[in-house]
């Protein structure tokens, strides 16, 4: 990546009000000098001491299980929670190593790459399609070791913050590409590119219909099937997950054939088949403490309502 090409830090960021991030910046690249193992334990801690102290995301989590496993009892749920309030730790910890993190781990379990590579052949980009499991970041820079690719981002908004993680991520990844720059997407994927989108998260219906998601009404973007069909592009899905122990990884790619179908509520209705197969295969390891269903069909209640009348999470 040549060094003109990165975002530059600016003197502004020298002022006092930068100095947490500084700070913080510079515990995360102490803490990922400790031996991989090691950062897993303590990021299950976290995760569970996160849950505690953030009551709101934990509440988030409990609603979320709530409506995607109502065949569950109460101390299945629960026990789920726990585990995902370790997961969630260990993505966080996986997320900081795998910006500064020296040696990833070596134990890669791959499945359909042919899937990839037969995609690839074609020439006209490709749309890797995946969801945010806790090991997302970590999974990016383990593929981007055989794969090169473009990625979407939010964009955060300490500068500071925003500059350090492009900085760190474009080690190991092509181009960034913010959410809303679709005609930068668009560039990417007529150059060729490989583009990592994960359509999970609820975005409203600007771009985007109701659709089922474990049962429930959920906002579902159709951005992705509009530009697939636009510029005719390959659509690949691909699921990941930790394996036990923290020893590894598992890296599945899924075909996509007959996607996009050009109809909107088919396509939505796709996208969330493929998002409730791979979480079941391991639920705990889902990001469940983000609002999926915040975006409500009208005469449905809200979810995530508070006693004091606000909403979990705002």
């Amino acid at each position: 990546m040549p060094p003109s090409d990165l975002p530059a830090y600016e003197w502004k960021m020298a002022a006092p009000r930068f100095w947490p991030t500084w700070l913080l910046l510079a515990s995360l690249r102490l803490l990922v000098l400790l031996p991989y193992a090691w950062l897993m334990r303590l990021g299950g801690a976290l995760g569970r001491l996160f849950f505690f102290v953030a009551p709101s995301r934990r509440r988030i989590a409990e609603i979320n299980l709530e409506l995607c496993f109502p065949e569950l009892d109460a101390a299945q749920r629960a026990a789920l929670l726990r585990a995902n309030a370790a997961s969630t730790g260990m993505g966080i910890v996986e997320s900081i190593y795998a910006c500064w993190g020296r040696n990833p781990p070596q134990t890669i379990e791959w499945q359909g790459e042919e899937i990839l590579q037969a995609a690839m052949a074609q020439g006209r980009g490709v749309l890797l399609v995946g969801l945010h499991m806790t090991c997302l970041d970590i999974i990016g820079r383990l593929i981007n070791k055989r794969y090169r690719m473009d990625y979407i981002e939010q964009e955060r908004r300490d500068p500071l913050l925003r500059t350090a993680m492009t900085r760190a991520r474009r080690r190991y990844f092509n181009e960034a590409i913010e959410r809303k720059a679709t005609h930068h997407l668009r560039s990417c994927l007529r150059q060729g590119h490989i583009v990592w989108y994960a359509p999970d998260q609820d975005h409203g219906l600007t771009h985007g219909v109701f659709s089922n998601f474990f049962g429930v009404p959920a906002a579902t973007v159709t951005a992705l099937a509009r530009i697939a069909g636009l510029y005719n592009t390959p659509v690949v899905f691909i699921h990941y997950h930790r394996l036990e122990r923290a020893r590894g990884y598992g890296i599945t790619f899924e075909s996509a054939a007959g996607f996009p179908t050009g109809d909107a509520q088919k396509d939505a209705r796709r996208i969330n088949d493929f998002l409730e197969h791979a979480i079941r295969l391991h639920p705990e390891q889902y990001l469940w403490v983000h609002r999926k269903f915040k975006t409500r069909p009208p005469g449905i209640p809200e979810h995530y309502q508070r006693t004091d009348g606000r909403r979990y999470g705002d």
